[in-house]
């Protein structure tokens, strides 16, 4: 079931429509005479909220013909360049004027500086080349700091006998597993 919408039973009074229509719009339907009428005025209030400081987002100043045949109740598919050039053509001539307007109003507002693709490469460069060497100091740091630490010097005699310690220890519970086995062999011989 559909959304009731009085456009559909009521016909347009004369005063809605500007006197001075495009020739194109001569050979029309009447679906296509309403996305003009439509169109219009979209462009009027998108235009005026421009002209009053409203922040529009990009889509919300420009014209879009899917919500133009939304309005008209019309398959978006019926507006397409193929079908009606003219009317595709309109709509691009709005939106340029809608932008031209967009434009001017917010010439001096820039909210960041604009950078070229150029100049963002460069910079994006130049970062690499910064992570780079900022990753390579680090290492050195780290190694620096291994050479200057207690594992060298004093420190690296302490460490290396306490390695050698290890080894001792190792070999000698090797030993005495060894002692234990024969120990084991000996006391099953004199039970028999």
């Amino acid at each position: 079931m559909t959304k009731f919408n009085i456009k559909k039973f009521t016909k347009p009074t004369e005063e809605c429509y500007p006197m001075l229509e495009p020739d194109w719009l001569k050979g029309v339907t009447d679906k296509v005479r309403s996305a003009y009428y439509i169109a219009n005025t979209m462009f009027d209030s998108i235009r005026k909220n421009i002209n009053n400081d409203v922040d529009l987002s990009l889509n919300d100043r420009k014209l879009i013909v899917s919500q133009i045949a939304l309005e008209v109740d019309f398959h978006r598919c019926n507006l397409t360049r193929r079908r009606e050039p003219d009317f595709c053509n309109f709509i691009e001539e709005c939106n340029a004027d809608l932008e031209n307007i967009w434009t001017d109003k917010n010439r001096g507002r820039k909210k960041g500086s604009s950078i070229t693709k150029s100049e963002l490469q460069k910079e994006l460069s130049k970062y690499k080349k910064l992570y780079i060497s900022e990753r390579e100091k680090n290492y050195s740091d780290q190694i620096t700091q291994l050479l200057e630490s207690e594992l060298y010097g004093p420190g690296k005699r302490m460490a290396q006998k306490c390695a050698d310690l290890e080894e001792d220890n190792k070999n000698l519970y090797e030993t005495i597993s060894n002692l234990r086995s024969r120990l084991r062999s000996y006391t099953i011989k004199k039970i028999d």
